[in-house]
């Protein structure tokens, strides 16, 4: 018979150095270290707690809401963002309805170095095609970001779904998806917290008849999604933009993060979209700055460095003068302790074009 083995004995002092023997020493990723701007800095303070944050990078992310709401075009000034840092921007597009020529002059690169679109069948192609861009970035140590938007989860259509056609479908091809994302999901955002890769999920709302009291719109796709995705974004319609003709141009977006691991979650903010130049960053900063009492309200002005604007006249200024503009974007460091550093919303004042400024020129 065996002489059983005799247990090790470990000195009370060097506890914490047994463990660390164990199980390793701690893991470098403990957290966000890069964001994604949106490029309006109310959206980045609710979404990361900081005005130089935005969507957080190495995590997934669920932007859902009503249609034509504008969660595309919050995906999409995403990965412009990630082009601006040299990064990829990959579009997986299942509602075949993404607006190239609108996102091109939104600031879009289409070149292939930096922007890679595909029209998956399945939804099985498109976790695949997010498994391999996450190993290859894992593999080749890429330390550039890269930006996956899947346009959206509510078109997704497994394999077994569609090749049973429409007129079989029953109960368990209905909950295939959601079977599907209960599966794939936990591995995928493991590959993203490891790479420099951002997960982009858009979703569509429902209306859930069944619910008595409380909001009754809901996600599609089952509740995986909203369990792995580190923050959830409700993007809603608050209200129509006309021009002088009584034309409709645009929309007032209400944005609520109903969850957020990155940041205190249930906070809102609001700004103006255009249906030509997408979220109007002049506008839609004066009327935050103003709202937060800080550019004056004196009968109806507001005011500036000393001088009185009306409100459209003080967006005709920013637009016409970056130095106005950087000086209205200045006034956010006065509603947080942090200096505000946005990488998307300041121009050059020489070329016009939006540049970055690092954390001590601007918060000077």
């Amino acid at each position: 018979m065996a002489r059983p083995k005799a247990e090790s004995t470990i000195n009370p002092e060097d506890w914490l150095k047994a463990i660390h023997k164990e199980i390793g020493e701690n893991d470098a990723n403990q957290g966000v270290s890069d964001w994604l701007t949106t490029g309006y800095l109310p959206l980045n303070k609710i979404m990361s707690g900081r005005y130089d944050g935005g969507f957080p990078v190495g995590r997934m992310t669920e932007v859902f809401g009503a249609s034509s709401s504008g969660k595309t075009l919050m995906c999409v000034m995403a990965g412009i963002e990630t082009q601006r840092k040299g990064g990829l921007f990959v579009f997986l597009d299942y509602e075949h309805a993404f607006y190239l020529d609108y996102a091109v002059k939104l600031g879009l690169d289409i070149s292939p170095e930096k922007w890679i679109y595909k029209q998956p069948t399945t939804a099985e192609e498109g976790f695949k095609a997010i498994e391999h861009i996450c190993n290859i970035v894992n593999k080749c140590k890429i330390d550039k970001p890269v930006t996956i938007v899947l346009d959206s989860v509510a078109s997704m259509v497994p394999g077994e779904a569609l090749e049973a056609g429409v007129d079989k479908q029953n109960m368990r091809t209905k909950m295939s998806l959601a079977s599907l994302a209960s599966s794939a999901l936990p591995s995928i955002t493991n590959f993203i917290n490891k790479t420099n890769v951002t997960l982009l999920c858009i979703n569509q709302t429902r209306t859930n008849p069944g619910i008595m009291f409380g909001d009754k719109t809901v996600t599609p796709g089952g509740d995986s999604w909203k369990f792995y995705a580190s923050m959830r974004v409700k993007v809603s319609k608050s209200g129509k933009i006309l021009d002088d003709d009584d034309l409709q141009i645009g929309e007032n977006v209400t944005v609520t993060i109903v969850k957020n691991k990155t940041a205190p979650p249930f906070q809102k903010c609001h700004y103006e979209s255009s249906y030509t130049e997408g979220i109007n960053l002049y506008s839609s900063h004066i009327n935050a700055l103003h709202e937060a009492g800080l550019l004056g309200d004196i009968k109806g002005w507001l005011v500036l460095d000393g001088t009185k604007y009306r409100k459209d006249q003080l967006e005709v200024a920013c637009r016409n003068d970056p130095k106005i503009y950087l000086s209205l974007l200045r006034l956010f460091k006065n509603v947080t302790a942090e200096p505000v550093k946005p990488s998307a919303t300041i121009i050059d004042e020489e070329t016009g074009e939006v540049k970055s400024i690092d954390g001590e020129e601007y918060g000077e």
